[in-house]
Parts: structure tokens; sequence; C-alpha cells
């Protein structure tokens, strides 16, 4: 901000000024806080007002703009719900998700929390993990315990690049398509060989770095 203002004795010395000098007036008194005059302001992760971590306590991920949860919380939390669980019995039984990592070159999305070699669904999960958690739930509507699910979960292997030229995302079988991709592949009637590659139509969701990832 431009130089300091003369001190104020009162609301009304306040008020005569104009809109600019009197905002200038309270970001620069003693109870604004510090940490919102820098350039760029940077929110911590677990400010009680400002804040953006998921409402599960120790959990590592990002709460979306729609809620207090994450995206994989929020989905438990809506499945704990349509079963009849309460949020405080749910929340008290919710287990906490690890950070996702971000790929080094900031264009692939991350990896799903047990298989660094497939990408992550919204969930959290890749295709298969996210597939089995939802049939064990279905086989324990009340009382499922996430903790003892996760712990019975590998490590899956992927199948590489998404064979998709500019395409960022993994694959997770062969042949090596992202799970966007393997849906439009299988629409066109899964084309092989040769075939894959001289009549290409299916590769119309393609999505580069400058579209994000496809995944």
């Amino acid at each position: 901000m431009s130089g300091a203002l003369r001190r104020l004795g009162s609301v009304d010395d306040l008020f005569r000024l104009d809109p600019i000098e009197r905002f200038q007036a309270l970001i620069t008194g003693p109870h604004f806080p510090a940490w919102l005059r820098a350039e760029p302001v940077s929110f911590d992760r677990d400010d009680p007002i400002f804040g953006y971590g998921c409402g599960i306590e120790d959990c590592g991920q990002h709460s979306t703009q729609a809620g207090l949860w994450c995206t994989g919380h929020a989905s438990e939390r809506l499945s704990a719900r349509n079963r009849g669980i309460g949020d405080a019995a749910w929340k008290a039984a919710a287990v906490p998700f690890p950070a996702r990592p971000a790929d080094p070159d900031g264009i692939r999305g991350p990896a799903c929390r047990f298989c660094p070699d497939r990408d992550a669904t919204a969930s959290g999960l890749c295709i298969r993990h996210q597939a089995s958690r939802t049939l064990a739930r279905k086989q324990v509507p009340v009382g499922f315990d996430e903790a003892a699910w996760a712990a019975r979960q590998r490590d899956l292997p992927g199948a590489g690049p998404c064979l998709v030229p500019s395409c960022p995302a993994r694959g997770e079988m062969a042949p090596a398509l992202c799970h966007r991709h393997r849906s439009t592949w299988q629409r066109a009637g899964m084309p092989t060989g040769t075939e894959r590659e001289r009549d290409k139509p299916w590769e119309a969701t393609r999505l580069g770095p400058a579209g994000g990832g496809c995944g």
C-alpha cells in the first residue's frame, strides 16, 4: 500500500476519508492480520475461517468448493447417509486419506492411493480399487470398515502411458489406454492392431497438456 495515513482518533475521522483512504486505514490498523497484507495472499490450509483442508482430522486432501470434505470423504458420507448412518457416527469412523502425490511435470494427474502407476479418479482410487470398494460396501451395508478394507489392498501394475498421442494419463491394462480413451475405443468396436492404427475416430477425446489429463 502507499504511504501511511495520519492517525485516526475516532470512527468519525474514518468516515470522513474517501473509500480508498478508508480501506487503507483499516488494513494498516493493528487488528488487521499481517498475512492478509502479503502479496500474493496465501491462505493456511488449516485456518479456521479460510482453510481448505478436509474436515476429517489428519486427512491430507483438500475440501471441495461444495462442502467441508474432500471428494473421497464426501462420497463416503453420502453413502453412509443413504445407509442411515448419521454424520457423527460416520465422521468418528472415517479414515483419513494421505495427500495425493503430484506428478513431477505438473501435467499428469495424481495416482491412485494404492497404485503409483494408475491414475486416480475423483475418489482418489484407480478404477479397479474404486470398483472393489463399491462392492465391499454393498456386501456390508452397515458398519463397513474402511481401514480393514484398505489394509487388504495391494499395488496393482499399470500398463504405461496412454497410447493416444499427447494424452498425459496412464493406462491400466492392455492396450494401454486411460479409462476415458478406453471408453471411446470400446464404443468404436475395440479396433485392434493395424486397424486401430489406421482408423482412429475414437481418439477424438484427446486431451493434451493444455486440456488436462484424461484420467
